[in-house]
């Protein structure tokens, strides 16, 4: 039928949602937006077989404002935080004091952003389509805390709040909650903390070499050290092998010279007898 066209309009509202993030991982709860109208026409253009519909929602001024995409949330997010694996700037949104010893830190790594959408196989059942959710950590140096990293995440999400206030956010810090074993603190143990200077004399000793102090080689690593030191235990790092002969880390053929194991073994036995003795 030539010329042939329908219309069908609708008004209603759906329920809408923004994106998540945390220190961690934020997510964006439902808002409510308000479709104003439907349009779809059915055009024939005096051709005898149809043509495909249109198709397109019209907002009212309202609706748009209340709305904000939650993958486009995540963007703004990131954005502000900054790009992975580059050193965060001092005075910016994060606060920390630099440390000598961890030239280039702290940074962070964004490690997930997962939204499911319904014309898509599901791969988080957990989560609507109107659900996003980024995960990312941050590489800490000494003097930050989970307290004071959460105050800073809350200043930056409320500072994008002010500016967008479509914006939606749940923060988790730690991402994986209370109990997540992920989470480590920074670590410190001074330069002339007797640990340390009974292992360097040590190595002195059983190696003939000067030793090398302080981050160097381990910059950005995390270990049991880490815990010890957050339940008030001191401790050092220090053993055979040095990662930094690798093209990447960790490694599928990881292995240390012997040489190396028996300097490690004679330093040890050196530092182990200057601190039973450091007193006599």
């Amino acid at each position: 039928m030539p010329g042939y066209r329908s219309q069908i309009w609708w008004v209603g509202h759906k329920s809408a949602s923004q994106g998540r993030r945390d220190g961690g991982y934020v997510h964006q709860p439902r808002a409510r937006r308000e479709y104003h109208c439907q349009c779809l026409r059915w055009r024939d253009h005096g051709k005898n077989t149809p043509t495909a519909p249109d198709l397109f929602f019209r907002y009212s001024d309202n609706a748009r404002a209340a709305y904000w995409n939650p993958v486009e949330q995540q963007a703004e997010i990131l954005r502000r935080i900054g790009p992975s694996l580059t050193p965060i700037p001092e005075n910016s949104w994060l606060t920390f004091k630099p440390h000598p010893e961890l030239p280039g830190f702290p940074t962070l790594t964004v490690d997930t952003i997962a939204k499911d959408h319904y014309y898509f196989p599901s791969v988080r059942p957990d989560m609507t389509s109107r659900d996003c959710e980024m995960t990312f950590q941050i590489r800490t140096v000494p003097g930050q805390t989970l307290a004071s990293i959460r105050e800073d995440l809350e200043r930056l999400l409320e500072g994008i709040k002010a500016d967008h206030p479509a914006f939606s956010y749940m923060l988790t810090l730690p991402a994986g909650g209370p109990e997540d074993r992920w989470y480590q603190a920074p670590m410190e143990t001074p330069r002339d903390h007797p640990l340390v200077r009974c292992l360097a004399e040590g190595f002195r000793e059983a190696t003939g070499r000067e030793p090398q102090i302080g981050g160097y080689g381990r910059l950005g690593n995390v270990g049991d050290g880490n815990v010890l030191g957050e339940a008030g235990i001191p401790s050092v790092q220090f053993g055979s092998g040095d990662i930094r002969i690798y093209r990447e880390w960790p490694t599928a053929d990881e292995r240390v010279l012997l040489t190396d194991l028996v300097d490690t073994a004679r330093t040890v036995a050196a530092a182990a007898w200057h601190l039973t003795n450091l007193n006599r």
